[in-house]
């Protein structure tokens, strides 16, 4: 239940945090049917390395350490464990936001 929640947390995030490079596939490929497979495809390879860049499965192991880590300090009832907010986790700031 978690991991597939912290999943589909890091996919929106990545989908949101992409969404420039997909903007440049989008105008690339508007009026275009097949002639987009080469006339697009180095807009469409900046998206794809965009998400697997901000959904990587290291990414992923980072934010279950982070969940471990923020419920073992936060414990809460079983029956009311929700997901905590990203933005309280405690990242390296050298690290890149979500």
């Amino acid at each position: 239940m978690v991991e597939e929640q912290l999943t589909k947390q890091m996919l929106r995030q990545a989908r949101e945090a992409c969404m420039p490079v997909y903007s440049e596939f989008a105008k690339c490929s508007e009026g275009k049917l097949v002639s987009l497979l080469w006339d697009c495809k180095h807009q469409n390879e900046a998206y794809k390395q965009c998400l697997q860049q901000h959904a990587s499965e290291a990414e992923l192991e980072r934010r279950k350490r982070e969940w471990v880590r923020f419920s073992l300090e936060n414990p809460v009832s079983e029956k009311s464990q929700v997901l905590p907010d990203p933005s309280k986790f405690g990242r390296n700031k050298t690290q890149e936001p979500i």
